[in-house]
């Protein structure tokens, strides 16, 4: 039998053999660093079968969703969010649904904890697109948006002290603060693990200096192309409430979302600068005439009828795991 759940910290190395028979590429350095540094802090979905022996005791995971927490600073606001990774099902096991129960499990889940929302970074958008992602935003290596030097020098980030690590946090949160109005806050302890990440991957991260001897980006030496992040809203009121906008303004809007009931319904939406709020309505106690104002908008488009005023417009995450 197979069972749809949230594992337990204590099972979340059980899910290692499905990640290297799925990620063939990771395995070894890059799969240890994973299951060390991620996995042992994230939150896993998985559909377990009981009954069977395959190297983990009576159960096996067969399919499994991986949500890792990005500490975001969203306008000024601190706050983790989940990012979608480590997505596979055992190759016996495709074409069962399994996916699909995982994604509808966690993405409720996710709605009544009232995160605003979620995101991944797709082998193929196709896949993600029935289950509400949109494309979002590009990836952008740091030191592409931070390096401005002229005559610096570079320094392995194993060779500072956390001191010098710290300096460079603030540098690199305010020139992103500046250039984005959501971004992956830097940490001393963000910029140690991505070293580590990196060396799993033959790289390393290394401090770029400007002239006066300031540290202004991390710099990470192995570099691969990745495709543009998806997003999907998982909790629509949570989501209005980041926004800040520049021109306030009021809609009734009608959310359309297959996957998470919750979110369904009609919406007084206002947006100010200072705050946004959506509030959910009874359709039978709308005033005559307000009728014709109604916008029915599916879940997956919101972004898009909220324009330049969408949180995420100005976005700078990118993260591979």
């Amino acid at each position: 039998m197979v069972t749809i759940r949230k594992l337990e910290k204590t099972e979340h190395l059980l899910t290692k053999q499905l990640y290297e028979a799925a990620f063939p590429e990771d395995k070894g350095a890059f799969s240890d660093y994973y299951y060390e540094f991620k996995a042992v802090n994230n939150t896993i979905y998985a559909a377990l079968e009981t009954g069977k022996n395959d190297g983990s005791g009576n159960m096996a995971v067969r399919s499994m969703l991986h949500l890792n927490p990005v500490n975001m600073r969203i306008f000024s606001e601190r706050r983790n969010i989940p990012y979608i990774v480590a997505v596979a099902t055992d190759e016996n096991y495709r074409r069962r649904g399994l996916m699909r129960k995982l994604m509808e499990k966690s993405l409720n889940d996710l709605n009544a904890e009232k995160v605003p929302f979620t995101f991944l970074m797709p082998a193929d958008e196709e896949i993600y697109k029935p289950f509400g992602f949109r494309s979002a935003w590009p990836w952008v290596w740091e030191n592409d948006v931070c390096d401005d030097r002229s005559g610096g020098i570079d320094r392995q980030i194993w060779l500072c002290d956390d001191a010098i690590v710290e300096v460079l946090c603030r540098n690199v949160n305010r020139r992103l603060a500046q250039l984005y109005d959501a971004f992956t806050y830097r940490t001393v302890k963000y910029y140690r693990t991505l070293d580590y990440e990196q060396k799993a991957s033959g790289g390393e991260v290394r401090i770029i200096f400007d002239d006066k001897e300031q540290p202004i980006s991390g710099e990470c030496t192995f570099r691969e192309d990745f495709p543009p992040m998806m997003r999907r809203i998982t909790n629509f009121s949570a989501y209005i409430a980041l926004v800040h906008a520049q021109s306030p303004d009021e809609f009734l809007w009608k959310i359309v979302d297959p996957l998470i009931q919750e979110n369904n319904g009609l919406y007084k939406v206002t947006l100010g600068r200072s705050e946004s709020r959506a509030v959910k309505l009874e359709e039978d106690k709308i005033r005559s005439g307000e009728e014709e104002s109604i916008q029915q908008i599916n879940i997956a488009d919101v972004p898009q009828y909220l324009g330049q005023e969408d949180p995420l417009h100005r976005c700078c995450v990118s993260e591979v795991v």
